[in-house]
């Protein structure tokens, strides 16, 4: 542990902080220091807690693992959660209060997708094979960054059909989102509405923890910001004692509708104090820590992160270019006679592939996503094939009968895609499910 570590993890217990530091300096490892100084020294006594926000399950068991290692019984001291699990437990006690049933479930995702395909095909909007998963992810990101981020449209990545979404918002408003069932999103906006609309219950979860924590403070949207911000002040304007982690150089990606303003907002909400981490525990190169420092601390960076927004912007119009000059070689293979299904176009992640799937429609270049290969997309695109083997294998069929229920559900719902590789690789999946 270094200095710079020591002194956020012996914080004052009066006071807020807001502790940020690149990646690898060891922030995750500074808050589950914390939460064992926090609880060692007896700042928490049973029944009151501390709360400690991630935004993964996967962050939020990494976390749960390290204390448990340090904290023996750790669960009477302190709950580990995201964002939407701890939406989830509030309503599940008290989401009656506001019509919701304290047994409501969380709407499956094929579900949702039907109603949202069914949306836009009354709408005329499908037209070609995988309109229908670009039109429900456009509405997701268009959802994120209006709702979610509260961004201006000028800030949003993408341009919409902002009447088109907002009807099929309403729509999902009404229709899909019931007393007893609630998607993701619908969580958090539920859990808001019954703390601002319930002092008591407002004022029995700020009774509940002593300390509440948050990590990577950067990926926050708006209403998480506003979640955070309800259960932290009570009815009576008094306030909670943050420990906010975060990186302030990655806010402006700005992922899921993640608001970058977020962070001057907790600062100056809750007055923190700024602490940051000096030491990279993860790199040994000493050129890659003279150039991240140089990068991370130079006057102009720190001046609202003007050579952040240069470089993005540089980068957006260098992506621009290369886009082009992509569709331009793919047009002269095609010329010289070579088949688009034998070109690959590589990306290190698939957020980086919008730009380039734009450029191919705007250029009648036909294309096939890989990603649209995976099991939630084959799920969603054969919704039918797997609804009726999921009821009929419910029903107890007798042995080695998977594979007649699928070939018979093909030859039934898909007859003129019998040589559909991915169907065919369903078939031959089903012979083994059958142990043949």
């Amino acid at each position: 542990m270094d200095e710079s570590q020591k002194f956020a993890i012996e914080f004052s217990t009066e006071k807020s902080l807001f502790l940020t530091a690149p990646p690898g300096y060891g922030k995750t490892h500074v808050i589950t220091e914390r939460i064992k100084y926090l609880i060692s020294n007896g700042h928490v006594k049973p029944p009151e807690k501390i709360l400690a926000l991630t935004f993964s399950n996967s962050a939020a068991n990494e976390m749960i693992e390290r204390v448990n290692k340090n904290i023996p019984r750790s669960n009477r001291y302190v709950d580990i959660m995201n964002f939407h699990t701890f939406a989830y437990l509030i309503l599940r006690n008290y989401g009656h209060h506001i019509d919701i049933d304290r047994n409501f479930t969380i709407i499956d995702e094929l579900n949702e997708y039907e109603f949202k395909k069914h949306f836009f095909e009354t709408k005329d909007c499908i037209k070609k094979a995988f309109d229908d998963q670009n039109w429900i992810d456009n509405y997701g990101t268009w959802f994120s960054q209006k709702y979610l981020g509260d961004m201006e449209p000028e800030e949003r990545r993408e341009c919409y059909d902002e009447l088109l979404f907002e009807e099929l918002k309403e729509k999902i408003g009404k229709e899909l989102i019931k007393k007893d069932e609630l998607n993701f999103d619908y969580l958090l906006f539920k859990c808001l509405e019954l703390l601002r609309n319930f002092p008591v219950i407002k004022d029995i979860i700020f009774d509940k923890y002593n300390f509440i924590l948050a990590d990577e403070f950067q990926d926050t949207n708006d209403i998480q910001y506003s979640l955070l911000k309800e259960i932290a002040i009570d009815s009576k304007t008094n306030k909670k004692p943050l420990f906010i982690v975060g990186d302030e150089k990655q806010s402006i990606m700005q992922f899921q509708g993640a608001n970058p303003k977020n962070i001057k907002r907790i600062i100056e909400d809750f007055e923190c104090d700024r602490h940051e981490l000096k030491i990279n525990h993860r790199t040994s190169s000493n050129r890659i820590k003279d150039i991240t420092a140089r990068l991370r601390y130079s006057k102009e960076v720190d001046s609202k992160f003007k050579m952040y927004v240069a470089i993005k912007t540089r980068a957006e119009e260098s992506i621009s270019k290369i886009n082009s000059c992509l569709v331009t070689k793919i047009e002269e293979l095609v010329e010289k006679g070579i088949k688009l299904h034998d070109i690959c176009i590589l990306f290190p992640q698939e957020s980086v592939s919008s730009n380039i799937k734009e450029k191919l429609k705007e250029n009648g270049i036909e294309f096939i996503s890989v990603t649209d290969y995976s099991f939630k997309s084959i799920s969603n695109k054969y919704s039918q094939l797997f609804k009726v083997v999921k009821e009929l294998i419910y029903q107890k069929c007798e042995e080695n009968s998977v594979n007649n229920i699928i070939e018979t559900t093909i030859e039934e719902y898909y007859p003129d895609k019998k040589d559909n590789i991915i169907l065919n690789t369903i078939k031959n999946f089903s012979y083994k499910f059958d142990g043949r």
